[in-house]
């Protein structure tokens, strides 16, 4: 029998995240945060309808981002020093959001990049090239020297970018902005049931610390859902 989400959450609200969340020996890295007191409906949400997770028996991390927001762009820095010393079983995934036609473009980079193998490249000059340089973007062609400084052959790039499967992704990645009730950007949401963002948190680097909670939280759920299991 599993124990009543009820339960956890009247747990959850009493709950503080240790000084330590976990060792490197159980988690693969080493903490480097101090300790915050998790708050339901303050620093974090419960999600309404929970979403099923992409990453198997690891816990999502999953981030919600717009290119053309500065706040994302900000947040960056933060949540690539914490990929740096992520647990192993933990597992990151970024999803474009979809508030509407403008938004649609950027999310058709990203699929486009990920298809192409060049994220890696594409995802970091693409921010720097809204946020540092200005430059405009406003057709296809426009995101073409994006790819071609990837590595990427133009034709490619205009194949991919352009592709019914790309436009499909665009608009599952819509529908998944709306099933988790998001309200703006960044946002992170944590195993397909909590929700936090940098208003909620406070700062940049108080989001990184109910992250931490929220999957020692999930991780502490797991457990007690495979036991009561057994």
């Amino acid at each position: 029998m599993k124990p009543s989400f009820a339960v956890l959450s009247a747990l959850v609200l009493a709950w503080l995240v240790g000084a330590q969340l976990l060792s490197a020996k159980e988690a693969g890295g080493t903490p480097i945060h101090e300790a915050i007191t998790l708050t339901q409906g303050g620093n974090y949400r419960v999600i309404a309808a929970p979403q099923p997770t992409r990453t198997g028996d690891k816990i999502e991390v999953l981030e919600i981002f717009w290119y053309g927001c500065p706040h994302c762009y900000a947040f960056e820095p933060y949540i690539n020093q914490w990929l740096k010393t992520k647990p192993a079983d933990v597992e990151f995934r970024r999803l474009p959001a979809v508030f509407g036609d403008k938004w649609a473009p950027g999310a058709r980079v990203y699929y486009t990049a990920v298809t192409l193998h060049v994220l890696d490249k594409v995802h970091p000059a693409f921010f720097r090239a809204l946020h540092e340089e200005h430059r405009k973007f406003e057709t296809a062609d426009d995101y073409a020297p994006l790819f071609v400084q990837a590595g990427v052959n133009q034709d490619d790039f205009s194949r991919v970018f352009n592709s019914g499967e790309t436009l499909e992704q665009v608009k599952q990645a819509a529908l998944a902005g709306q099933a988790y009730g998001i309200e703006g950007v960044p946002s992170v949401i944590v195993n397909g049931k909590y929700l936090t963002a940098g208003a909620m948190a406070g700062s940049y680097e108080a989001m990184i610390q109910v992250i931490d909670g929220l999957v020692e939280l999930s991780r502490r759920e797991k457990a007690a859902t495979a036991a009561t299991a057994k």
